[in-house]
């Protein structure tokens, strides 16, 4: 009797033991569900963030092209704008030169002008002493038949 109350009690220990145990491995279970749950989640989480980092990189990529596109065409337009103000310059240049010439042509026109009024006045003076002299020497021809 006394072993059987003695197994009675073993039985009655490990049975508690068991329940004990039991309960254990079922909040293990739980645990390592939440945590398969959680890995999972983590998972998926690295996925999205792996398929983000690739996007941003081609971005990067993209953003970086159109650095070097828009870095060609300043540089291209900085030399269009150094070709139009040597251009410009050139136009000042020769606006000036005609400029200068327009009005050292204006003052050679005043000069001419002036020189032919004078040109003018001399043969005038010419012609009236010419045709004195004409008359002077018809009277001198006809006092000399005379």
């Amino acid at each position: 009797q006394l072993e059987l109350e003695s197994n009675i009690k073993i039985l009655e220990e490990n049975s508690f033991k068991f329940k004990s145990n039991q309960q254990l491995f079922e909040q293990i279970q739980i645990d390592l569900k939440r945590i398969s749950h959680e890995r999972d989640l983590a998972v998926v989480e690295k996925k999205q963030l792996e398929n983000e980092m690739e996007l941003n990189r081609e971005k990067l990529l993209k953003y970086e092209e159109n650095e070097q596109k828009l870095i060609k065409n300043i540089e291209y337009l900085q030399q269009v704008e150094q070709t139009l103000r040597n251009q410009l310059k050139q136009s000042d240049d020769l606006n000036r030169l005609q400029t200068e010439l327009n009005v050292d042509g204006e003052q050679s026109q005043q000069i001419l002008v002036t020189e032919l009024e004078l040109l003018k006045e001399e043969y005038n003076k010419l012609k009236e002493f010419n045709s004195n002299l004409n008359t002077q020497l018809q009277e001198q021809i006809k006092y000399s038949q005379d």
